[in-house]
């Protein structure tokens, strides 16, 4: 009986594998972020999506090169900057949002 329960519970992880993928490695992903950051940038909010789609928002002293360097990290696709970039009064930061893919990202 335990063998059956056990292959039954093989069975039903590898449907769900094959219906979400491949799991993603979120402290690959997020030790790629942390190298990519530099010191003068702040990331305020981080969501990943089951779907693989991911989005940092923040405050950089150039969010337009945070931009580029993250576009052309191998493993994240489809960056975007969905909201224009803004200058924040207070800090004298540049306020960013920066969406990507990472189906592929987090393993190095």
């Amino acid at each position: 009986r335990l063998r059956d329960a056990l292959v039954q519970q093989r069975l039903k992880a590898d449907a769900m594998r094959a219906h979400f993928g491949e799991p993603a490695d979120l402290l690959g992903l997020l030790g790629q972020l942390t190298r990519l950051v530099p010191d003068d940038a702040y990331v305020t909010a981080f969501r990943w999506e089951h779907n693989g789609s991911a989005s940092i928002r923040g405050l950089a002293a150039n969010a337009a090169a945070l931009i580029d360097r993250i576009g052309a990290e191998p493993g994240l696709t489809l960056v975007r900057a969905p909201a224009a970039i803004s200058r924040d009064r207070s800090t004298q930061l540049e306020t960013f949002s920066i969406g990507f893919d990472t189906k592929k990202a987090g393993g190095g």
